[in-house]
Protein backbone atom coordinates (compact mmCIF):
# COMPACT_ATOMS: atom_id res chain seq x y z
CA UNK A 1 0.00 0.00 0.00
CA UNK A 2 2.65 2.53 0.89
CA UNK A 3 6.03 0.89 -1.20
CA UNK A 4 4.91 1.65 -4.50
CA UNK A 5 3.43 4.89 -3.76
CA UNK A 6 6.75 6.51 -2.06
CA UNK A 7 9.13 4.44 -4.78
CA UNK A 8 7.32 6.83 -7.06
CA UNK A 9 7.71 9.83 -5.84
CA UNK A 10 11.52 9.10 -4.80
CA UNK A 11 11.56 8.01 -8.65
CA UNK A 12 10.34 11.72 -9.66
CA UNK A 13 12.69 13.39 -6.60
CA UNK A 14 15.25 11.59 -8.46
CA UNK A 15 14.33 12.48 -11.69
CA UNK A 16 14.21 16.22 -10.94
CA UNK A 17 16.78 16.50 -8.00
CA UNK A 18 19.31 13.62 -7.72
CA UNK A 19 19.58 10.45 -5.80
CA UNK A 20 20.81 12.18 -3.42
CA UNK A 21 18.25 14.16 -2.21
CA UNK A 22 15.38 11.27 -2.86
CA UNK A 23 17.37 9.20 0.09
CA UNK A 24 18.20 12.16 2.26
CA UNK A 25 16.10 13.32 5.16
CA UNK A 26 14.52 16.28 4.33
CA UNK A 27 12.65 14.00 1.32
CA UNK A 28 11.55 11.46 3.73
CA UNK A 29 10.48 13.51 6.36
CA UNK A 30 7.67 15.51 4.01
CA UNK A 31 4.18 14.77 5.25
CA UNK A 32 2.95 13.26 2.59
CA UNK A 33 6.06 10.68 2.95
CA UNK A 34 4.91 10.36 7.14
CA UNK A 35 1.54 10.08 6.33
CA UNK A 36 1.71 6.97 3.73
CA UNK A 37 4.66 5.38 6.20
CA UNK A 38 1.74 5.40 8.87
CA UNK A 39 -1.04 4.49 6.88
CA UNK A 40 1.21 0.84 6.24
CA UNK A 41 0.73 -0.10 9.92
CA UNK A 42 -2.57 -1.54 10.58
CA UNK A 43 -1.91 -3.85 7.87
CA UNK A 44 1.56 -4.78 9.81
CA UNK A 45 -0.05 -5.29 12.37
CA UNK A 46 -2.46 -7.91 10.85
CA UNK A 47 -0.14 -9.61 9.16
CA UNK A 48 1.84 -9.99 12.61
CA UNK A 49 -0.92 -10.92 14.33
CA UNK A 50 -1.54 -13.84 11.50
CA UNK A 51 2.13 -14.91 11.36
CA UNK A 52 2.27 -15.37 15.02
CA UNK A 53 -1.34 -17.39 15.21
CA UNK A 54 0.44 -19.53 12.38
CA UNK A 55 3.99 -19.30 14.83
CA UNK A 56 1.48 -20.71 17.77
CA UNK A 57 -0.36 -23.71 15.65
CA UNK A 58 2.95 -24.97 14.48
CA UNK A 59 4.26 -24.94 18.00
CA UNK A 60 1.44 -26.49 19.80
CA UNK A 61 1.65 -29.41 16.61
CA UNK A 62 5.62 -29.76 17.79
CA UNK A 63 5.10 -30.10 21.40
CA UNK A 64 2.10 -32.29 21.47
CA UNK A 65 2.35 -34.63 18.83
CA UNK A 66 -1.58 -36.38 17.65
CA UNK A 67 -2.18 -39.38 19.69
CA UNK A 68 -3.88 -42.11 18.37
CA UNK A 69 -7.23 -42.33 19.88
CA UNK A 70 -8.27 -44.94 22.79
CA UNK A 71 -10.69 -46.69 21.10
CA UNK A 72 -7.78 -47.87 18.55
CA UNK A 73 -5.38 -48.17 20.98
CA UNK A 74 -7.59 -50.71 23.27
CA UNK A 75 -8.02 -52.84 20.02
CA UNK A 76 -4.57 -53.47 19.38
CA UNK A 77 -4.23 -55.00 22.39
CA UNK A 78 -6.50 -57.38 22.47
CA UNK A 79 -5.09 -59.10 19.47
Amino acid sequence: MTLLPIGTLQLLAAIDHGYWYARSAEFMQQPLIDFLVWMRVPGDIIFSVGAVTLAWFVLGLWVRPRREPASLATADVGR
